[in-house]
């Protein structure tokens, strides 16, 4: 495993990012939940405020650290799909509670995602829409 990995900083709700985006992808997992001591500016003591993940084998850290930065549609997952079917049904869990602008997949984690379209592991081409992304909001 590389020494690189995401780093996705929210407001308050990376517990709930997490524990949605593991929910939804194979191989994954929430390692640690590192809970604020008293004094962490815009982190209420006891709140998880560091969050480490394991997606699909990739680990991830999120971040509560107040509303200074925001996940927008400048950040997305790609999640590679065997058929449009497997597609529409990643579509369907990570927008749940979310919303859809633009035909992008903005969960209720507030992460987008670029589109439905798939790429298929075996082939490399899939039919499917590709339209932009748009950031979603959490809670939804």
């Amino acid at each position: 495993m590389g020494i690189v990995r995401p780093h996705l900083w929210f407001d308050d709700q990376a517990e709930q990012a997490a524990e949605h985006y593991v929910s939804v992808l194979p191989r994954s997992e929430v390692t640690k939940v590192v809970r604020a001591p008293a004094g962490v500016p815009g982190v209420p003591e006891g709140q998880a405020f560091v969050v480490e993940a394991v997606l699909d084998g990739q680990p991830v850290t999120l971040m509560n650290g107040g509303p200074t930065f925001r996940l927008d549609e400048a950040f997305s997952f790609v999640v590679e799909c065997q058929d449009q079917d497997e597609v529409d049904r990643y579509w369907d869990a990570l927008l749940a509670g979310g919303e859809s602008r633009h035909g992008a997949a903005g969960s209720r984690t507030g992460s987008a995602s670029p589109g439905r379209s798939c790429r298929s592991r075996s082939t490399g081409s899939c039919s499917g829409r590709t339209p932009t992304a748009a950031p979603g909001r959490w809670p939804p």
